[in-house]
């Protein structure tokens, strides 16, 4: 503000001077002593003024220099923002392509059309439940019953269904009971625990079982498909009348990501290719 206001009245004094020295020169046409003295006075006023002028043009640019900045700051920045929530998008679809190809290779091998992936939302196991949660629900068209897979890996059955999510038992749980064969003829049933522990029951002391032999699916019972994993032997010891046989999962469940669901087996069993 002050310095506006001597460059006013640095104005004023200096069209007084030059109105004065303006008056001087129409009324008298030779240069004279006054003349002189009056360029003298005038000549600083002339070089303040051009100084100041300069100097309120050179802010003034500045300032608009600075805005303009200021503005290409700002353009940049939502630029940024808009490339990293970007790149956050492809890399978060780079890592679903990832976790989900395993599941999506190994359900082009059957047969069927009724079946969906969901990725898995939650694990949880304690000794009352062995469950997981998966995205998808009746919005999905998932049901009571359906069977729930990971590769060639039984995971369980979905026990309840909700909006937009789905409850899964899994095989250690002990609502689940799997019709199951260790080799070609030692068949049993797979009983959960809870708790991430079951057991394959049922099966005669003459049949032969070993530690690290694979527990395979028999279909029977409508409920669970034929020939997909339930556990591997953990443990065997045997009575006079049967083996009592420890299993233990096949893969972790805390490491899954995404599952196949399948429609229940009062539908239509998915039937593997070989071809």
């Amino acid at each position: 503000m002050m310095r506006q206001e001597v460059r006013f009245w640095l104005i004023h004094v200096f069209y007084l001077f030059f109105f004065v020295f303006l008056v001087h020169r129409v009324l008298f046409i030779s240069s004279s002593m006054w003349e002189q003295t009056v360029s003298y006075a005038l000549y600083p006023f002339l070089k303040v003024h051009t100084n100041i002028a300069r100097s309120l043009q050179q802010q003034a640019d500045h300032k608009k220099t600075v805005e303009e900045l200021q503005q290409e700051v700002q353009i940049l920045s939502i630029e940024q923002t808009l490339l990293r929530a970007r790149l956050a998008q492809m890399e978060a679809q780079q890592i679903f392509i990832a976790q989900s190809q395993e599941v999506v290779d190994f359900a082009q091998r059957y047969d069927d059309t009724q079946r969906s992936l969901a990725s898995v939302l939650l694990y949880y196991s304690c000794p009352q439940e062995d469950v997981i949660f998966i995205d998808g629900g009746r919005n999905r068209g998932f049901n009571k019953d359906d069977v729930v897979i990971y590769q060639n890996v039984l995971i369980g059955r979905v026990i309840e269904t909700y909006s937009w999510y789905s409850k899964v038992a899994l095989v250690t749980d002990q609502r689940c009971r799997v019709s199951a064969i260790v080799g070609s003829d030692s068949a049993g049933v797979s009983c959960g625990k809870n708790n991430g522990e079951f057991d394959l029951c049922f099966v005669p002391h003459y049949k032969k079982v070993e530690v690290g032999d694979l527990v395979i699916s028999t279909g029977q019972g409508l409920m669970y498909p034929q020939g997909f994993v339930v556990g591997v032997i953990a443990t065997v010891s045997t009575d006079l009348v049967s083996h009592q046989i420890a299993l233990k999962p096949y893969v972790d469940m805390q490491r899954v990501n995404h599952v196949y669901v399948f429609k229940k087996l009062n539908a239509e069993l998915p039937v593997l290719i070989t071809n």
